[in-house]
């Protein structure tokens, strides 16, 4: 049984990313649209996923190394794609 005053690896991240840009869905470079060598990602605000969506273009070797509760997006290095989608 989880004691209170614990909290769990993924509430930390969740914590940790309340205000970021975190990929709820992604698709590779198979999909129609996207750059070889990159992935598709759709990212929401603390990635909840009714929350307003974005799209962007990440650099596939830098998705791979994405943490193991999502990816987090860098505006200064990832690719937009469309604002507000």
């Amino acid at each position: 049984m989880k004691q209170d005053n614990k909290t769990t690896p993924r509430e930390e991240f969740d914590a940790a990313h309340t205000n970021d840009l975190v990929v709820i869905e992604a698709k590779g470079d198979f999909k129609k649209g996207v750059p070889r060598g990159y992935a598709e990602g759709i990212a929401t605000v603390g990635g909840i996923q009714t929350g307003k969506r974005s799209k962007w273009f990440i650099k596939i070797d830098r998705y791979q190394q994405r943490d193991q509760f999502g990816y987090i997006i860098d505006p200064s290095v990832d690719l937009e794609v469309s604002p507000g989608w």
